[in-house]
């Protein structure tokens, strides 16, 4: 008997993957609605089972494994261009897959959050670094980014500027709403009950999701412009 073989195509995946993050958006929202306007914010344990801004629940568990998820099509990708003969791109891909699973595991057990009273602690930072672990993880960030630039020059431009803007869309959220929530964390004994702080913060998980989507499509493609398949059923072949 044949086996069926689904070929998985960057933009059903994408798709799917959005249809995701919009469920997952919505289900935070109206548990939040729930609390701020009624104060319901348990609802048979469903509010914090979709909370965005919690740990060990169907959100985290789903950022953790998009991005396991891409560092596997990174680890494919290197894979391929090893194929080709171009060990300078196996190397960058490579890294750039050991990157993405210390990003899944830090998604799924906070190993940021660790860092903050420490950081905070020894640096005295406040305000927009009240959440200090920004300074270590931005510094890398930025020494990241330079090191990417010149790879990303040689990529082709319809792959290089939608990873750019994945990274710029991730980063608005993991950095940048992290420290407007961050100063307003600060000011407040209860930030989960004040809504400008219920929006930086979701905002924040959703850019961070909403990036990673893009990434994701936009491996698919270039793994399709290397003849590569991602087959369901038949894993992986190649022209």
């Amino acid at each position: 008997m044949t086996p069926v073989c689904i070929e998985i195509s960057p933009t059903h995946a994408a798709k799917l993957l959005a249809a995701i993050v919009c469920f997952l958006g919505l289900m935070h929202i109206a548990g939040k609605i729930s609390a701020l306007a009624f104060g319901h914010s348990y609802w048979h344990g469903l509010i914090p089972l979709f909370d965005l801004d919690e740990e060990f629940n169907v959100p985290s568990v789903y950022s953790g494994l998009a991005l396991a998820l891409s560092a596997g099509l990174l680890a494919i990708t290197a894979f391929a261009e090893a194929k080709l003969g171009r060990i300078g791109h196996l190397a960058f891909w490579a890294f750039l897959a050991l990157v993405f699973l210390f990003l899944a595991t830090d998604e799924l057990f906070e190993l940021h959050e660790r860092l903050a009273k420490p950081v905070r602690s020894a640096l005295n930072t406040t305000g927009a670094f009240y959440y200090a672990w920004i300074i270590p993880y931005g510094t890398v960030v930025l020494l990241f980014g330079i090191f990417c630039l010149r790879f990303l020059a040689r990529l082709p431009r319809n792959i290089s500027v939608p990873m750019v803007l994945a990274g710029t869309v991730y980063l608005s959220g993991a950095i940048g709403m992290e420290m407007i929530g961050g100063a307003l964390a600060e000011e407040l004994e209860r930030p989960e009950q004040n809504p400008g702080y219920v929006i930086a913060s979701t905002l924040e998980e959703l850019l961070e999701m909403a990036g990673v989507v893009i990434f994701i499509h936009t491996l698919l493609r270039y793994l399709a412009l290397l003849g590569v398949r991602i087959e369901f059923g038949s894993g992986v072949t190649a022209d």
